[in-house]
C-alpha cells in the first residue's frame, strides 16, 4: 500500500491523485476538467453508438454530462478516514456505534494514505492506484467539514448521512476545456474540419485504472 506524500499548499486548490502522489493542482478549474475528462471517458465507453461526430455536439454532451449530479461512495470516504486516524469509533453502547475526531485529522490531504477496496479486502499492488478526481474532491470536503464541525463524539449513522451530502457533486468547467484535455491526452482526434475520432480503447484503459468513479444520482 502506497503513503501518499506531497507539499502542503493552500485548502482552497484542487487534489489530483497521481502516479505516486496526491498531488496539488493549481486553481479549481484544473480540477474540474479533470473530472470532467473522466465523466465524459466514462459517458463515451458506454455510449458507443452515440457519439457525436462534429464538435458542437460533444460540446453539448460535455456540458450535460458535467452538470448531472453525481456521487462517491461515502463508505469509501468514511473508510479513508478512518485507516488514516482522522476519525475513530469508540464507545459502542447498545449496539449504536460512536464516532470522534482521530489525531490526524488535521494532517494535510497529502499525507493521506490511498485504499483501493476490493469486497471485504484492501487490495495491495506494487503500483500506487489512481483515483477519480470525483472522489478526491468528495475527501477534500469531508476532511474540511470534519476540521470545522465535528466536536465530541457524534453516531455514526448520523455522521454518515451528513457526510454523504458532500459526496454530491456536479462540474462547473467550460465544455471546450474538457475537449481540450482530451485532445491533448489523445483520447479523441479533431480534424480540421471539426469531425472527431475517438480512441475508445484508451478511455477503457484509463478507466479502468481510476478507481471510484462518481455514480450519476439525477440528471
Amino acid at each position: 500500500m502506497m503513503t501518499v506524500t506531497g507539499k502542503r499548499k493552500r485548502e482552497e486548490g484542487g487534489y489530483e491523485m497521481g502516479a505516486k502522489r496526491l498531488r496539488y493542482v493549481e486553481g479549481d478549474q484544473e480540477a474540474a476538467v479533470t473530472a470532467g475528462v473522466q465523466r465524459l471517458a466514462a459517458w463515451a465507453v458506454e455510449h458507443e453508438r452515440q457519439l457525436p461526430k462534429a464538435l458542437p455536439g460533444l460540446r453539448n454532451v460535455v456540458a450535460d454530462v458535467c452538470r448531472r449530479r453525481s456521487s462517491v461512495s461515502v463508505e469509501v470516504i468514511f473508510y479513508h478516514l478512518l485507516f488514516n486516524d482522522a476519525l475513530r469509533v469508540c464507545c459502542a453502547d447498545e449496539d449504536v456505534k460512536w464516532v470522534m475526531r482521530g489525531d490526524r485529522l488535521e494532517k494535510p490531504l497529502t499525507e493521506f494514505f490511498g485504499l483501493v477496496l476490493d469486497g471485504n479486502s484492501v487490495a495491495v499492488s506494487q503500483q500506487p492506484p489512481h483515483f477519480s478526481e470525483d472522489f478526491v474532491r468528495a475527501l477534500r470536503r469531508c476532511v474540511l467539514w470534519l476540521r470545522q464541525h465535528l466536536e465530541g463524539s457524534q453516531k455514526v449513522v448520523g455522521l454518515l448521512s451528513t457526510l454523504s451530502q458532500l459526496c454530491h457533486s456536479t462540474v462547473e468547467v467550460l465544455p471546450q476545456s474538457v475537449v481540450d484535455a482530451m485532445s491533448r491526452g489523445r483520447l479523441i482526434r479533431i480534424s480540421p474540419s471539426g469531425r472527431i475520432r475517438y480512441d475508445l480503447d484508451a478511455m477503457r484503459a484509463m478507466l479502468l485504472h481510476t478507481h471510484y468513479l462518481p455514480m450519476t444520482t439525477t440528471s
